[in-house]
C-alpha cells in the first residue's frame, strides 16, 4: 500500500494508454480498497483485511501530435519510441515516479492473426512483434498502445530478474507471466478489449459473396465496460444477462452480447448509418454510382466512411450542431402545431429519425444471436447525449425491450477496470501466440 486518501487506502498504480492517429490519451489510477472484512491474526488480534477494490483517476491528459512530427515516420509502429518519450516526459511533469506503476494498460490493435478475443493478453515477445508486422496486425494507431506500454515495462523493470512461471505483482495478486522463459521483472503491459475482439463463428462470418466474410469488429472497450456497468447497476452479472449495444459516434455499432460474450456485432460499414459513415446502401445502385465516373475510388471510400451518413443529409457530422437544429426544428414544428397548420419534420429531424430507424433495425437483426429477446438495450457513445436522438430510438426499439441511456464513452476507466480484474487475480489474462 502507497498510504492513505480520504480515509481510504490507496494502493498501487495503473497506467492507462489510449492511442489516437494524432494524440495519445494517458491516465493514472490508483486501486483504492472499497470493503474490507475483520480478520484475527495468528496472535487473536483483530485486523481489517481488504475484501475489494475499485479505481480511482489521479489525472488523464491528451497529449496532441502535430501532423509534420508524425508525418516523418514511415509507418505507425515507428512512432512508439517518439510517443513513448512524450508519455513518460508527462508522468514526470504531473509527478508520477515510474517506479509507483503496477500495471501498464494499453488500447488494444487490430490485431487479426490470429483471431483475439475480448479481455487482456499479456503483452509478451510474440504480441509485442505481431503489434509491428503488417500481416499480422491492420495498421492503426491502436496498436501503439501495447508497444508503448511494454517499452514502459522494460524501463520500468530495468534488469530485475524474477522467476519465470509466476510473479508476486505490486498490488499483492500472484500473476503468471507465461513468456516461454523470457525472464521479467514485475510490471507488466497489457492490452485489453481489443477491437477486433469479437468472434464471430462460422456461420456469422458469411456472406453471400465468396471472397468478403464478415469482421468482428466494433466498440469492443466501451461496450463491454456499459453492460458490465449496467450489470452491476442492477446487482446482477454481465454473465447472466442477454444484452445489445448500441454505440453512437461518427461511426455506429451494435453487438449482442450473449451470457458475457460478445456473439455478434454489426460494424459501421454494414447496415445503418451514423454521423460520419453512410452504412449499407442498395448495391446494385452503388455500383452504378462506383463506375459512373464521377467518383475515384478514394472519394467513393470517403462518400461510406468519413463523408457519408448525417454529414451528407445534412452537411454536418457534429452532433451538437445536429442536436441544436433539431430542436430548433421542433419549436418550429410545435408553433405550427398550435397555429393549426400542417406539420412535417424537417430536413434534419428527417434524418435523425432515419439514423435511429437504422440503428434499431440493426438491434432487432441481433435477436436471432442471443437466442431471445434482451433484457436491455443499452445506448451508449457521444450522440447519446442528445436526449431527442435517444428519445426517437427508444421508439423504435420498443418490441425489442427497454432502452437503457448510458451516454459517452468510459475506455479509460475500462482499461483501468480490466487491469484491476488482472491485477487482483479476478481476471486470468490471455497469451497470445504468432502464428508459425
Amino acid at each position: 500500500m502507497q498510504g492513505t486518501h480520504g480515509g481510504i487506502i490507496m494502493a498501487d498504480m495503473i497506467l492507462v494508454i489510449n492511442p489516437g492517429s494524432t494524440s495519445t490519451k494517458i491516465a493514472v489510477y490508483r486501486t483504492i480498497v472499497t470493503a474490507t472484512k475483520v480478520s484475527e491474526s495468528s496472535y487473536g488480534i483483530p485486523s481489517q483485511v481488504p475484501t475489494d477494490y475499485d479505481v480511482k483517476a489521479v489525472f488523464t491528459k491528451n497529449i496532441m501530435h502535430g501532423q509534420d512530427e508524425l508525418s516523418e515516420f514511415p509507418d505507425i509502429p515507428s512512432q512508439a519510441d517518439y510517443r513513448e518519450a512524450l508519455v513518460e516526459k508527462t508522468l514526470a511533469e504531473e509527478g508520477i515516479d515510474l517506479n509507483d506503476i503496477a500495471v501498464i494498460m494499453g488500447r488494444g490493435g487490430l490485431v487479426q492473426k490470429p483471431q483475439i478475443t475480448t479481455g487482456g493478453y499479456l503483452v509478451n515477445d510474440d504480441l509485442y512483434e505481431a503489434l509491428k508486422d503488417p500481416e499480422l496486425t491492420s495498421p492503426h494507431a491502436s496498436l501503439l498502445g501495447g508497444l508503448i506500454g511494454r517499452k514502459l515495462a522494460d524501463k520500468i523493470n530495468g534488469s530485475s530478474v524474477v522467476a519465470d512461471d509466476a510473479v508476486m505483482c505490486r498490488g499483492g495478486s500472484a500473476v503468471s507471466c507465461g513468456l516461454g522463459g523470457r525472464r521479467e521483472g514485475a510490471v507488466k503491459a497489457y492490452i485489453y478489449d481489443a477491437v477486433t475482439s469479437i468472434e464471430l463463428g462460422e456461420v456469422e462470418e458469411i456472406t453471400g459473396i465468396k471472397d468478403i466474410k464478415r469482421n468482428g469488429t466494433g466498440h469492443v472497450l466501451n461496450a463491454r465496460a456499459m453492460a458490465m456497468k449496467y450489470a452491476d447497476d442492477i446487482g446482477e452479472k454481465y454473465e447472466d444477462l442477454n444484452l445489445i449495444v448500441i454505440h453512437t459516434g461518427g461511426g455506429s455499432t451494435v453487438n449482442a452480447h450473449k451470457k458475457g460474450k460478445i456473439v455478434d456485432c454489426l460494424g459501421d460499414d454494414e447496415t445503418h448509418m451514423s454521423l460520419e459513415r453512410s452504412g449499407g446502401v442498395p448495391l446494385l445502385k452503388f455500383i452504378k454510382l462506383c463506375f459512373s465516373g464521377k467518383y475515384t475510388q478514394d472519394e467513393i471510400a470517403k462518400l461510406v466512411r468519413g463523408n457519408g451518413g448525417m454529414k451528407a443529409l445534412v452537411g454536418t457530422s457534429d452532433g451538437f450542431e445536429i442536436e441544436n437544429a433539431m430542436k430548433a426544428e421542433m419549436e418550429e414544428a410545435a408553433r405550427a402545431s398550435a397555429e393549426g397548420k400542417e406539420v412535417t419534420d424537417g430536413p434534419v429531424t428527417k434524418a435523425v429519425k432515419a439514423m435511429a430507424y437504422g440503428l434499431a433495425k440493426s438491434a432487432g437483426s441481433l435477436v436471432p444471436a442471443l437466442g431471445a429477446l434482451p433484457d436491455a438495450i443499452i445506448v451508449a457513445g457521444g450522440f447519446a447525449y442528445s436526449k431527442d436522438f435517444t428519445a426517437i430510438l427508444e421508439e423504435y426499439v420498443k418490441p425489442l425491450g427497454k432502452l437503457v441511456v448510458m451516454p459517452g464513452e468510459k475506455e479509460m476507466d475500462a482499461l483501468a477496470g480490466g487491469g484491476l480484474r488482472i491485477m487482483m487475480g479476478k481476471e486470468e489474462a490471455k497469451i497470445y501466440k504468432k502464428p508459425e
